[in-house]
């Protein structure tokens, strides 16, 4: 997969990518991101072809999704994790757990009880 180019769009960076018979357009912004794949003949095998596509009313449906997921990751949050803005929550299943390496059977936590595996 490669980069063919990049198209202006407000708030967001968006990217084309060529891979074999498919160009995919990637928006990101933030902690989101929105990828549309097209295949050789649906008519869109250019960066000229993606550029046409891709018009106001097609960046203001995007703008409008990534403002869903955000509200979806909202109200998934708890009010702690939202509040700390992270979730201790694998440090402790971690530890509780004891996860080992299969050979020595020692804990394999680094700093802070991360799960940490051998290089």
């Amino acid at each position: 997969m490669r980069i063919i180019g990049y198209l202006e769009t407000p708030g967001m960076k968006t990217t084309v990518f060529k891979m074999d018979n498919r160009l995919s357009v990637k928006f990101e912004t933030g902690h989101y991101e929105q990828t549309y794949k097209f295949r050789s003949g649906e008519g869109i095998d250019t960066l000229e072809d993606v550029q046409a596509l891709i018009g106001e009313a097609f960046v203001r449906e995007v703008a409008r999704l990534f403002r869903e997921m955000h509200k979806t990751r909202i109200h998934a949050s708890t009010p702690e994790q939202i509040k700390t803005g992270d979730s201790d929550d694998f440090e402790e299943i971690f530890i509780k757990r004891g996860f080992s390496d299969n050979h020595s059977g020692k804990k394999m936590l680094g700093p802070k009880g991360y799960l940490c595996f051998p290089s």
